[in-house]
């Protein structure tokens, strides 16, 4: 069963800034649920059962595996998720589905708005 509100899911191994992330989100009602791996992303996934993840924020680590192999391995547990790739460094291709860091707050929310509501942009 899927909520009027959108379910997003925040991978991130830093604390700090999952937990800015996980805040900045909540306070615009959304429903957010984290993880620190791919692995406890998958379970989170698995968990919810009927409800349907609509985002997944996740970042990409300094070793392998890269937010693009994390992403697809997250996909396979919330198939019908769109994914935000956050990384340090630069994309090398532009992409509404990635946020380089650090980024503000304001560049959070736009990268999610836009991923969730594209046709509003």
């Amino acid at each position: 069963m899927t909520t009027s509100r959108p379910n997003i899911l925040v991978v991130e191994d830093e604390p700090i800034v999952r937990n800015l992330i996980v805040d900045v989100l909540t306070r615009q009602g959304w429903l957010v649920f984290e993880a620190d791996t791919a692995t406890e992303a998958h379970i989170v996934c698995s968990a919810l059962k009927d409800e349907q993840i609509d985002l997944v924020i996740v970042a990409d680590e300094p070793s392998p595996p890269t937010s693009r192999e994390l992403a697809a391995r997250i996909i396979a547990g919330c198939p019908k998720a769109k994914i935000l790739r956050l990384s340090a460094m630069p994309a090398l291709e532009l992409s509404s589905g990635f946020l380089q860091k650090p980024f503000t707050t304001g560049q959070l929310m736009n990268a999610v708005e836009s991923l969730l509501n594209p046709r509003m942009q």
